[in-house]
């Protein structure tokens, strides 16, 4: 922005023309960002020393920081962006999917789809019992082998199948893009981002189901276990 020069894909944001050449801005966001470090640094330190440092989040801020640090240097911010919300969203998924693995263990309630392997396991694996010999019983077999599979990676938690039924919305959401193109082929008149506004349509709208998750999470936590 200091240097005149952050686009969305062909189009030229105004804040340019009003931070270009705060070069002290960018000072400014630098030792911000350097007395946050040392302080996380710091933070970690004393954690460890005190033998209750938490290994897996630790881990996680720190490649959240590393990416985050490097992503501006990319020429198409834009791009660039769009796969800081990728990284930000898959966290979030995997946030959601622990509570509903908290809300199983606390009701007792099994939530369906997140054990949709141990029941389709068992259904192909009785059909693979009784189906002869050829191709067909062949690829019950495979599909018994590969399901299994996929059990012993889960150990039965469910986060497979939740991460499958989230990214089925990714084939959905090109379609909605490819209806939105076909129904309103020219609905910004050519301005200037116009040919980005439907696959932001498409994938803004799998974006917003976290937000719907910082709603659950955290202004209400206690709503998901009860």
């Amino acid at each position: 922005m200091r240097q005149g020069s952050f686009r969305i894909g062909p189009v030229e944001l105004k804040y340019n023309s009003i931070i270009h050449g705060w070069y002290w801005l960018a000072a400014l966001a630098a030792v911000g960002f350097a007395v946050m470090l040392i302080l996380f640094v710091a933070k970690t330190y004393a954690e460890y020393r005190a033998g209750y440092v938490h290994v897996p989040k630790t881990l996680l801020i720190s490649l959240t920081v590393l990416l985050m640090f490097w992503t501006p240097l990319f020429s198409n911010m834009d791009t660039a962006f769009q796969g800081v919300n990728t990284w930000h969203s898959f966290q979030y998924l995997a946030l959601t999917w622990y509570a509903n693995k908290l809300r199983e263990q606390k009701t007792g309630n099994r939530i369906g789809f997140l054990h949709w392997f141990g029941q389709v396991s068992k259904m192909a694996a009785q059909e693979a019992r009784v189906a002869g010999s050829g191709l067909a019983s062949y690829l019950q077999h495979l599909g018994v082998g590969i399901i299994n599979g996929l059990r012993k990676i889960d150990r039965n938690s469910g986060w497979t199948a939740f991460y499958m039924v989230c990214m089925a919305m990714l084939p959905i959401s090109g379609l909605l893009i490819i209806g939105a193109k076909t129904l309103w082929p020219n609905l910004h008149a050519g301005m200037p981002g116009a040919d980005e506004a439907y696959s932001y349509m498409g994938i803004l709208s799998i974006l917003l189901v976290h937000y719907v998750h910082d709603a659950l999470l955290f202004t209400d936590s206690k709503a998901i276990v009860e």
